[in-house]
C-alpha cells in the first residue's frame, strides 16, 4: 500500500485562519480527496474552522464509507455546509480498472441510510464520473439508479475524465482503447467499452436527471416518494420513460447536436453548454411541458401524490397565458387565488426551477 503524505497540520490551520478571516471569501472548497481518512485530523481541522466564526461555505470531497456519526454532526455545524459523497461508479469492471475493488454498492446504500438517520435534514450531493475506463452505458445507468435510490439533493456529474500523464490510465491508454484530446488537460472522449455515441446518450440522460431531481425540487420529492421501493434498475428505467415522454414535445438539446465535443473542448465551453440547457429547461413553456407530461404519465397514482405535479401544471399554465418569465419569478402575490389559497408558499416555490441567470 502506498504511504499517505499529509500536508503539515500546523500550516493547514494557519492557512485556514488567513482564508476564513478574509471577508471577501464566500466559498472554500478543500481539494483533499478524502478528508475522512484520518478522523482525528479531520476533527481538528473542522473545529478550527468553527473557531473562525466565518459565514463562508465549506465543502469537502469525501468517501461516505469513512464517515461516522460524530464527524457528520460536527461537519453539520459548519455554516451553509453541504455533504459531498464521491461514488464515481458502481460498475464492477470500472472499479477494477480504477483500483477500487472494495467499493460495494450495497455498502454505500447502507452507509447513506445511516447518515440520513443521523442528519435527516442535511443536504448531500453524490458525485458520479462519466467516461471511466471499464464503464459502459448500461453500467453508468445502474450507477445512476443506485444514486437515485439514495435520494440525494443532487447527483453531480464529474465530466470529462482527464487522462493525467504518469497515471495508470495514461500508461495503459492503448490497451483500454482510450481516445482523448491531445492537449492539456487531456479530456477523455471515449473508451473501448464506452464509445462516443454512448457517452453522448449518457450525457443527455444525466443532465435530464439533474434537471428533474435538483433544479425542480418538487419533482424530486414526487419521484422519491413514488419510487421509494423497487428492484435494481427500476428508478432509472422510470426516469428514462419520463424523459422520453417529455422529449416528444420538448427539445432542450437541439441547439447543440454534439455535446461530447463541447464538453471535452474546454471547461468554459462545457459550462456554457450546461447553462444553455438549464436555461431552456427552466423557461415557462418548458416548465409547463415537463409538469404536464408527468401529470399524464403518472395518472395512475393517488390524488395526494399528484398534488405537487398538478400545482406545477397550474402555475406554469397561468404564467405562459400571461407571457410571464418563470426564471427568477418572485411575484407570488400575482398568482390567482385558486393557487394562492390552496397551497402554501413553500409548496409554490418548490415547483420553480433553481436555475438563475
Amino acid at each position: 500500500m502506498k504511504k499517505i503524505n499529509y500536508f503539515p497540520l500546523e500550516r493547514a490551520l494557519k492557512e485556514i485562519e488567513v482564508i476564513y478571516s478574509n471577508p471577501d471569501v464566500k466559498h472554500v472548497n478543500y481539494a483533499d480527496s478524502d478528508i475522512f481518512l484520518n478522523h482525528q485530523r479531520t476533527e481538528t481541522i473542522v473545529k478550527h474552522i468553527l473557531k473562525q466564526k466565518s459565514s463562508a461555505q465549506s465543502q469537502f470531497a469525501s468517501n461516505v464509507l469513512r464517515i461516522n456519526e460524530s464527524l457528520a454532526k460536527l461537519l453539520a455545524r459548519l455554516p451553509d455546509y453541504r455533504f459531498c459523497f464521491s461514488v464515481q461508479t458502481t460498475n464492477p469492471k470500472a472499479l477494477e480498472c480504477i483500483g477500487r475493488l472494495r467499493l460495494n454498492a450495497d455498502d454505500v446504500v447502507k452507509k447513506v441510510k445511516e447518515f440520513r438517520r443521523w442528519l435527516p435534514s442535511a443536504e448531500y450531493f453524490i458525485d458520479v464520473m462519466l467516461g471511466l475506463p471499464g464503464d459502459d452505458l448500461r453500467g453508468f445507468k445502474m450507477t445512476l439508479d443506485v444514486c437515485l435510490s439514495l435520494e440525494p439533493t443532487r447527483i453531480a456529474l464529474n465530466y470529462p475524465v482527464y487522462l493525467l500523464p504518469g497515471t495508470k490510465f495514461f500508461e495503459e491508454k492503448k490497451a483500454l482503447g482510450i481516445n482523448y484530446r491531445p492537449t492539456p488537460p487531456f479530456s477523455v472522449i471515449e473508451t473501448e467499452s464506452f464509445p462516443k455515441h454512448d457517452i453522448e446518450r449518457a450525457l443527455k440522460l444525466v443532465l435530464w436527471v439533474d434537471i428533474l431531481t435538483y433544479f425542480y425540487p418538487a419533482i424530486a420529492c414526487f419521484f422519491y416518494s413514488v419510487y421509494v421501493d423497487g428492484m435494481p434498475g427500476t428508478r432509472i428505467s422510470r426516469m428514462e420513460k419520463w424523459i422520453s415522454a417529455i422529449e416528444r414535445n420538448l427539445d432542450i438539446f437541439g441547439f447543440r447536436q454534439n455535446m461530447v465535443d463541447s464538453a471535452t473542448g474546454s471547461v468554459q465551453e462545457w459550462n456554457k453548454l450546461k447553462a444553455q440547457v438549464l436555461r431552456r429547461a427552466s423557461e415557462t413553456e418548458s416548465a409547463w411541458q415537463i409538469y404536464y407530461t408527468l401529470q399524464q404519465e403518472e395518472a395512475m397514482h393517488t390524488a395526494s401524490m399528484r398534488k405537487t405535479i398538478s400545482l406545477g401544471v397550474m402555475i406554469f399554465d397561468y404564467l405562459r397565458s400571461q407571457e410571464m418569465d418563470s426564471v427568477e419569478f418572485s411575484h407570488f402575490d400575482q398568482l390567482p387565488d385558486s393557487i394562492a389559497k390552496s397551497y402554501n408558499l413553500a409548496e409554490i416555490k418548490s415547483v420553480f426551477s433553481r436555475f438563475r441567470r
